[in-house]
């Protein structure tokens, strides 16, 4: 049984600064930390790069060595305890999981990482922040709800942080940040073709469309 007396890891604060989370997942890693250094130099400076990506561990510690401290790099879909003791090693700051695995949580206090783990229900979220989680990934957010559902699970949950991922789209952010997540994750709507094709000559510009976005959004209180 997992212990709800674990200290609660701290998230990263550019999460909360720059509040959105660049979800990387792509079916090849050819271009990936290419995508991320325009992502970064648009402003964007958390990037998640998932396990169900070819290479992914290599390409976290490359985008760790070619960032430096100007981006946080997180490790996503983590699914068992040793994904995340090698995104660890892998020099990942934070890990994110689609559902909610106690024993994962509990392995993520022991080695001291953030970890952020799935949510659908108000039953799951409570669980996951009351066991000690960083933050709540609400996910698939578009499916359950977008932003009014969001809105629903902060009536009770008001100190959860909620970080709303599947399905967000430039429009949705501001309501999603006003509704109360602390910070959103992005995925194609983010980069579309450019994970598979390359960066495009647009990506530098959709990616600051995005960014000021978030910044309309307003500060989470």
């Amino acid at each position: 049984m997992v212990s709800t007396d674990n200290p609660r890891q701290v998230l990263p604060d550019a999460i909360a600064d720059t509040r959105i989370i660049a979800v990387l997942r792509a079916p090849v890693s050819t271009h990936l930390v290419s995508v991320a250094v325009v992502l970064n130099q648009a402003g964007v400076t958390c990037i998640e790069v998932t396990l169900t990506t070819p290479r992914a561990l290599s390409v976290i510690e490359e985008l760790r060595s070619s960032l430096g401290d100007s981006a946080e790099i997180g490790a996503g879909t983590v699914m068992t305890v040793a994904d995340i003791e090698g995104a660890r090693t892998a020099g990942a700051s934070y890990t994110l999981s689609p559902c909610l695995d106690l024993p994962l949580l509990e392995r993520a206090h022991t080695l001291g990482m953030p970890h952020i783990p799935g949510a659908a229900t108000p039953t799951e979220v409570a669980t996951a922040w009351r066991c000690g989680a960083a933050a709540v990934k609400v996910f698939p957010a578009s499916q359950l709800g977008g932003p009014a559902y969001l809105r629903a699970l902060r009536d009770p949950l008001p100190d959860v942080q909620l970080i709303p991922t599947g399905g967000v789209r430039e429009e949705h952010i501001t309501e999603y940040l006003r509704a109360g997540a602390v910070a959103v994750g992005i995925g194609t709507p983010l980069t579309q073709r450019a994970l598979v094709d390359g960066p495009d000559p647009e990506l530098r510009d959709r990616v600051e469309q995005f960014v000021t976005a978030a910044r309309q959004g307003g500060r989470h209180t």
